[in-house]
């Protein structure tokens, strides 16, 4: 071994590569241990020091190479100042960006790069420009294989074989076809998890809970969430389709690709009607809705909702960090959230928690007792007063909306930032929400003006209201979930009973209910 300078210390570097598992399969042979073999064969009567370091990975990204992170910290502190390879392949065949780095980090450092075959040394301007033509060479080869897996993946797709990732629930793998077949057990489940939702009406967090309590485990064998519920109704396999192609990793971020690059094939088995899953997707899209930042900007369920009962001013959101040293001896810190007011801090899920459940027991009680409970929460000599601010109220989010829709128009004809399926979406919804507010306000003008018409209401019509509202209410995202709580309440007042340190205070809610919009 021929080496043009002394080497104090090298890094032995062995990697088991996808090439090394295809030979591992046909042969049965152990690459790993053939290559320690070998290299520690050529390294015999070397005159130097080293340290092995090995790993099984097959991915091209540096971040994954965990023994090759650690030889490059080594190399950084001085430690190393060459490294033993069987090939130079082994040092780097993915991006070019990894090879850049480590091109850089051999060169600066002046490492000598040690093979069976040859020495390269970086300081020799020579094997620099071959050093540089090989990795490009390992990139561009490494780029055709990839290119190959990909399209092998497809046509595997394309015949309807399953090609990775988790089984879905109620399927099993079958090891001779290589594809999805029923289990036994799971597929009555997932079929009546499609028939609560849709016929039933079902929300997600109310399936989850019927399973739970039916003692039927998750996927995951664990207890149901409304989040996987979500995710089971809205996996087509279930219909006899697998989707290819369907997101793409881009840098850390998993993104949707368009439709027209998906490859979409039909599955040997079903677990459900394809009407049936159709009619799962429409109900999931009509209750889907979407933020929208000019309207809405940090609003939050409760917002403008809750009045102090001292100082009559709305309550504000706020929030703070809370330290504690864990067991371990840890510093740990959580985000703690609350109302605000001059009486004090209280906890803002406490807030949110009572609301609701007040809503729920309007739901529970009896005829007798729900028309006392009605009565108790109605503000009879306020509302043609309060009636005033509500239709004042509405007309401003009528302008809004009115500033709105122009707004969409010169995104669409001016700035041509939007197409026209986007701009009649958009627009559609903004005219039926001026509507909808138009009738509301006629209505509360007609409700000011029969100030003598007696208190009269059906106890039916308002339970399955509240019914519908505590179901919608959840689906919702929180400026939305805001805005039907402003509908419900005329008023909300929060008063403070007895003061404590932090936010666990006691306190009493005096809520005022929005009888139009019960009847």
């Amino acid at each position: 071994m021929r080496l043009p300078r002394k080497v104090n210390f090298a890094a032995l570097y062995l990697r088991k590569s996808r090439q090394d598992l295809k030979l591992e399969k046909l042969t049965n042979e152990d690459t790993l241990q053939a290559q320690r073999i070998l290299m520690r064969n050529f390294l015999k009567d070397a005159p130097f020091p080293y340290h092995t370091f090995e790993e099984i990975v097959t991915g091209s990204s540096l971040e994954k190479r965990h023994e090759m992170k650690r030889i490059i910290e080594g190399i950084k502190q001085e430690k190393y100042d060459a490294i033993v390879v069987k090939d130079i392949s082994r040092l780097s065949r993915g991006s070019q960006k990894d090879a850049g780095i480590l091109y850089e980090l051999l060169t600066q450092n002046e490492i000598l790069i040690i093979t069976p075959d040859r020495v390269i040394n970086c300081t020799d301007e020579n094997d620099l420009r071959m050093l540089r033509m090989e990795l490009f060479l390992f990139h561009e080869e490494w780029q055709i294989i990839r290119g190959r897996m990909l399209s092998g993946r497809k046509a595997a797709a394309e015949r309807g074989f399953f090609i990775g990732g988790p089984i879905p629930y109620g399927f099993q793998l079958d090891a001779k076809t290589k594809t999805l077949i029923p289990k036994e057990g799971e597929k009555e489940i997932v079929e009546q998890i499609f028939k609560w939702y849709t016929e039933d009406g079902f929300g997600y967090q109310r399936i989850a809970d019927l399973l739970n309590q039916q003692q039927i485990p998750s996927p995951g064998g664990k207890q149901w969430l409304k989040t996987t519920v979500k995710r089971l109704l809205t996996n087509e396999k279930y219909a006899g389709f697998s989707i290819f192609g369907k997101t793409k990793l881009k840098g850390n971020k998993v993104k949707l690709q368009p439709k027209e690059q998906w490859t979409v094939a039909e599955m040997d088995d079903h677990l459900i009607d394809e009407e049936l899953f159709k009619s799962a997707q429409e109900r999931i899209q009509s209750i889907k809705v979407k933020h929208d930042p000019y309207l809405y900007k940090r609003i939050h369920p409760l917002s403008k909702l809750v009045k102090c009962s001292v100082c009559g001013k709305n309550m504000t959101k706020k929030h703070t960090k809370s330290y504690y040293t864990n067991v371990k001896g840890e510093k740990k810190s959580y985000a703690l959230y609350m109302l605000s007011c001059c009486q004090g801090n209280i906890s803002y899920e406490r807030v949110l928690k009572r609301i609701i459940d007040i809503l729920e027991n309007f739901e529970e009680l009896d005829e007798k007792l729900l028309l006392e409970k009605i009565q108790e929460n109605v503000s009879v000599p306020k509302q043609e007063d309060h009636s005033l601010l509500a239709v004042e109220e509405l007309q401003k989010r009528l302008e809004k909306l009115k500033k709105l829709r122009l707004r969409l128009y010169d995104d669409y004809a001016e700035r041509g930032i939007i197409d026209q399926d986007i701009y009649q979406s958009k627009n559609n919804q903004y005219v039926q929400q001026m509507e909808d507010i138009q009738v509301k306000i006629v209505g509360i003008q007609k409700q000011s003006e029969a100030k003598d018409i007696p208190f009269s209401i059906n106890v039916a019509e308002f339970q399955s209201k509240i019914g519908s509202v505590l179901e919608t209410l959840e689906s919702l995202e929180p400026p939305f979930q805001n805005e039907l709580l402003h509908f419900i309440f005329d008023c909300v007042e929060l008063t403070i009973t007895h003061r404590t340190k932090g936010t666990r205070s006691d306190f009493e809610l005096n809520v005022v209910l929005n009888l139009p919009f019960f009847q």
